[in-house]
């Protein structure tokens, strides 16, 4: 299970980027918006990565980050 003791984000709230760091690998990172509607997908294959976000408008976002270890929701601001 990916728990907060095994990965990081910042900045959060964040503005054009958004660093992700992992003790294990992430297969994939869907970016949903407020309403639950997918509006990224990313397969990084890498336990650090740097989630270009400047297309997004304002708002508040969650995004699912999934490993062979599980998979954990979050949630992120866009200023």
């Amino acid at each position: 299970n990916l728990n907060e003791s095994n990965f990081s984000y910042y900045p959060n709230p964040f503005k054009n980027e958004l660093n992700i760091y992992a003790q294990k690998t992430i297969d994939m990172i869907r970016v949903y918006d407020i309403l639950g509607k997918q509006v990224m997908a990313l397969k990084p294959n890498s336990n650090s990565f740097v989630i270009e976000a400047s297309s997004l408008k304002t708002g508040v976002y969650f995004a699912r980050l999934e490993s062979d270890n599980g998979s954990k929701t979050i949630k992120l601001v866009r200023q």
